[in-house]
């Protein structure tokens, strides 16, 4: 019980940085002009850029409103919805506090089975009437982040967002539970006899290969609905918000309907599904390829996109829990590490002689709500990066044959894909042909001419297979429109070879061209995925998805499968067809929804005092509890914009032990380039003096004071492939105003007046692998100086450098830290410390501190996966051992001040997928003449989000 208050206390009072479904701070660039669209439901605010879509967008969110609230039977009230355009990654999320939702609108190069943005629209409304029905009466201006602390102390990820997925299943023709990929990570586990728990299944794991917890979540929520009718969302939630302060609140609810607990539900579920998936399996043919490449791997591993470089090396994007991914020479079972790709939305390369091209997102220095598509090239001769394009928004890029050309997908801000040529040495546009509005394209390839390439097309209306001719612009569709999810089309001759889920499996089909009819060519167990053809020797290259992961297949064209898609069986499950009837509410309102309509209203600015100060919650903390030991109680109340460039807190706070109360107010404001921080607090202070008479006697005395602060932060934040760079600068200063002073005092100073700190930083970290504990590599710099010019009776200064240096361990994921730390104070700030201490410091005597060391090594122990009941799920222990130093210049011996070891685990408690937590005890040995106790045992425990 304590436990589980306490995360309550975290969620609702920690400035958390979270992804997903809760908080976002970042900004978009000061210059886009924001427009608006007010319904009684819907508060739509999009860019300047997106007004031609905007009032379409409007309908299909307003559609959506009803879909996701019909079972709940509620109306979701008016809610504020933000698109961003300006980012080129397919995302959306809905928080709390401030409320909000923001859809970013760019379709980009990862398949779909429809078009984006509506799927979309269903999905985060669902989560938006899955909040408000839990949350009733919770809101602003003062109870937000009480029913974000609701939100988030009461339903599981797996269930919101695998309710969701369903929602968008149901409501839409496409939706990721219409998709064999979307069962294929759990389907391949259990008929690999890989039987992974329900703890491991919604929290995940290091050491296996499990899927996101929306997968078992959309399973399990359509299994709900078939079994307990399409009121049951409705019935849970209403339950658990008529017990706010019942333990284990879902758990109870969810058994209440069911009668199961949600771990013996998913074990029944499993089970099912075991029994039918075998029952499947039975049913059709599969073949056991025989891998490129046999190299053990301990962790899962994908060798993806396989491309036959010559006629002994293929070509692999290869990825995996221990290492950032990477192009990689498959040879006779050896690796030959070519280049790392740095983030990709979707993976992807193309191949041609000794040059390599693939897209690699870019996030704005400044302005991370603003993100970019680049295209780079390496050439495998002289082993050179090149970017070829900046700040574009370019997709999948493939290599003309014969041509120095590449062909790129460009999305603009209105969403108008078009294809694109640009020359291979310089970037430049060399040729657009613009699609109609609403056809989005993907995964382009050249015909062998290089004058048409075959992309797959996709609308409202589905999917298809498109040519694009570059002499007349002309698109030809080849097939009907279809919900297929088409991926990786190109060229073996004049047919077409391309991954499809037809027989409801993915697997490699033909297009063929003379008669114009599909055959299935691979037989996959469990998937099929990104052919290429080897021209050369006839062989089909592939993906063969295993429950280890994707593996590199290849296969004789001679000695594929021919089999037109006319005689296939689909034995694939709609698993949410169990749970729709036709007297459902689901049912009734999609036959009602193709006849309404929605009145647009005007388009309108977004501007005004409301777009600036948005107050939404009261919290009792004023340092947002990121300690307990020395609470203040106090009541403060939050405003945050929607669109992140205003903060403002207004507080009152007691001192229970001064028994003195301090009023605050702060403002951030964070749209432009500088980061603005002003706050001010008039609070009540105690301190003691001696009487000149007499030395040996103290009085105490206390007064009020106004503190004035402000600080300008100028940060800069970006990655480039295997590393992330980050810099900036910022300034500070003060004004202090003491008065009441209760006792008349000689040499107190009443006035501090503007004492100036900089800070300049640099860090250049290698980016982190699934497992790694710390980079591989990096170098961190942080120079600060404080001063006091003008104060007439203060002096002093301190000027402090603090830097990192990270190294490879002797294996994999272990890291070696060298810190290294140097100060230098003068009179005000002789004793102020301004570096890392060592190790227990507190616990025996020093001087003052003019450097320090750290020497720390760290290391994964065990993955256990470890379920200790409902309370803890330990996924990793670590271990560590380090050695502080101080002054070493003063030291006779090198030896270390402190030294000692550390063990940790990485753990979720109470089966929340969030926070993660760092449970850490630590052993340090002081090796001072001076020290109270030898051996000082620590304690601590951290989390992150």
């Amino acid at each position: 019980m304590m436990v589980r208050y306490l995360l309550l206390i975290l969620l609702l009072f920690s400035k958390l940085h979270l992804s997903a479904q809760i908080f976002d701070f970042e900004q978009s660039k000061p210059t886009i002009r924001w427009h608006q669209l007010q319904t009684p439901h819907i508060k739509l605010i999009f860019p300047a850029s997106f007004d031609n879509l905007a009032p379409q967008l409007l309908q299909q969110l307003d559609r959506a409103r009803l879909y996701s609230s019909v079972d709940l039977h509620r109306q979701v009230r008016r809610y504020p919805i933000v698109i961003q355009n300006m980012s080129v990654e397919a995302n959306g999320f809905v928080q709390l506090a401030p409320r909000k939702s923001e859809l970013f609108s760019t379709p980009s190069g990862t398949p779909d089975n429809q078009a984006w943005l509506s799927n979309l629209a269903i999905h985060e409304w669902r989560h938006i009437a899955q909040m408000q029905q839990l949350t009733k009466g919770l809101s602003k201006p003062f109870f937000e982040q009480l029913a974000l602390a609701w939100w988030g102390i009461s339903l599981p990820a797996w269930y919101f967002e695998g309710d969701a997925v369903y929602q968008e299943t149901i409501f839409s023709q496409g939706g990721r539970g219409r998709l064999p990929s979307w069962e294929m990570p759990i389907r391949a586990n259990e008929l690999s006899r890989k039987n992974y728990s329900y703890d491991q299944y919604i929290l995940g794991s290091y050491k296996h290969n499990i899927p996101s917890y929306y997968s078992i979540g959309y399973l399990m929520n359509a299994s709900l609905h078939a079994d307990f009718g399409s009121l049951v969302s409705q019935e849970l939630l209403d339950n658990m918000r008529a017990n706010p302060l019942r333990p284990y609140n879902f758990r109870y609810a969810f058994k209440k309907i069911t009668r199961k607990t949600p771990k013996n539900y998913f074990q029944q579920i499993i089970t099912d599904l075991n029994s039918q998936w075998t029952q499947q399996e039975a049913k059709q043919n599969h073949t056991n390829y025989q891998p490129i490449s046999e190299q053990k791997q301990t962790f899962p591993t994908n060798y993806l996109l396989p491309k036959q470089l010559d006629a002994t090396h293929t070509v692999v994007l290869k990825q995996g829990h221990q290492f950032l991914p990477q192009l990689v020479a498959l040879s006779a079972n050896k690796e030959q590490n070519l280049v790392y790709t740095g983030t990709q939305i979707h993976p992807h390369y193309d191949l041609k002689d000794s040059l390599l091209t693939w897209d690699e997102y870019r996030v704005d220095k400044r302005y991370r709500k603003n993100s970019y598509s680049l295209i780079n090239t390496y050439n495998m001769k002289t082993g050179k990066v090149k970017q070829l394009t900046k700040n574009s928004r370019y997709y999948s890029p493939v290599f003309h044959p014969w041509k120095m050309e590449i062909a790129v997908v460009k999305v603009s801000l209105n969403n108008q894909a078009s294809l694109v040529i640009l020359d291979q040495h310089t970037g430049a546009e060399l040729q657009e042909v613009a699609m109609p509005m609403g056809l989005h394209i993907q995964h382009p390839q050249f015909h062998p001419s290089g004058k048409k390439l075959v992309a797959i097309g996709i609308t409202e209306a589905g999917t298809q297979l498109l040519e694009i001719s570059l002499t007349d612009s002309l698109l030809s569709p080849l097939g009907e429109i279809s919900n297929q999810q088409y991926e990786r089309p190109s060229y073996f001759k004049e047919d077409i070879i391309f991954k499809a889920h037809f027989n409801g499996r993915d697997n490699i089909y033909r297009w063929q061209q003379d008669d114009k009819r599909i055959v299935q060519l691979t037989e996959a167990r469990f998937g099929a995925f990104n052919p290429s053809i080897d021209s050369l020797s006839k062989r089909l290259l592939f993906n063969d998805y295993q429950a280890s992961g994707h593996l590199a297949a290849s296969v004789s064209l001679d000695s594929v499968g021919n089999t037109p898609i006319e005689e296939l069986q689909d034995l694939f499950t709609h698993y949410y067809r169990a749970g729709l009837a036709a007297s459902t509410p689901a049912a009734h309102i999609l036959k009602i929804q193709t006849e309404d309509s929605l009145e647009i209203p005007e388009i309108t600015a977004y501007k005004g005092l409301g777009r600036t100060f948005n107050f939404h919650s009261l919290t009792i903390s004023s340092n947002q509890f990121d300690n307990f030991d020395n609470y203040k109680p106090g009541l403060f109340w939050l405003s945050n914009n929607v669109l992140n460039t205003t903060q403002a807190i207004l507080g009152v706070e007691h001192d229970t032990d001064l028994n003195k109360t301090t009023y605050s107010a702060e403002l951030a404001y964070q749209k432009y380039f500088p980061k603005i921080t002003l706050r001010y607090e008039n609070r009540g202070q105690q301190s003691a003096a001696r009487l000149q008479s007499n030395r040996d006697s103290l009085v105490q005395f206390d007064w009020r004071e106004h503190l004035a602060t402000a600080q300008v932060s100028l940060p800069l934040n970006f990655y480039k492939q295997r590393y992330s760079y980050s810099t900036g600068l910022n300034i500070a200063s003060s004004y202090l105003k003491r008065y009441d002073i209760s006792r008349r005092l000689s040499n107190f100073t009443t006035e501090i007046a503007f004492p100036l700190t900089y800070q300049f930083y640099f860090n250049r970290l290698s980016r982190l692998a699934h497992l790694d504990l710390a980079p591989n590599w990096g170098q961190q710099l942080s120079v600060t100086y404080r001063h006091l010019p003008f104060s007439e009776r203060l002096k002093g200064a301190i000027f402090s450098v603090r830097t990192n240096l990270y190294f490879p361990g002797i294996v994999k994921q272990h890291s070696f830290q060298l810190r290294v730390s140097y100060q230098k104070g003068s009179d005000t700030y002789q004793y102020t410390q301004d570096i890392p201490m060592v190790s227990a410091y507190g616990f025996f005597t020093s001087g003052k501190i003019r450097n320090t060391i750290l020497l720390n090594y760290r290391f994964p122990l065990l993955y256990p996966d470890l379920a200790i009941g409902g309370l803890a799920f330990v996924k990793r222990i670590k271990a560590g051992i380090f050695a502080d130093y101080q002054n070493i210049e003063q030291e006779k011996q090198l030896a270390p001040k402190t030294f000692g070891l550390s063990i940790s685990a990485d753990l979720n408690m109470l089966r929340y997928t969030l926070p993660d937590v760092d449970l850490s005890y630590k052993f340090t040995y002081i090796n001072d003449a001076s020290a109270t106790q030898r051996v000082v045992p620590s304690f601590s425990i951290s989390y992150t989000y």
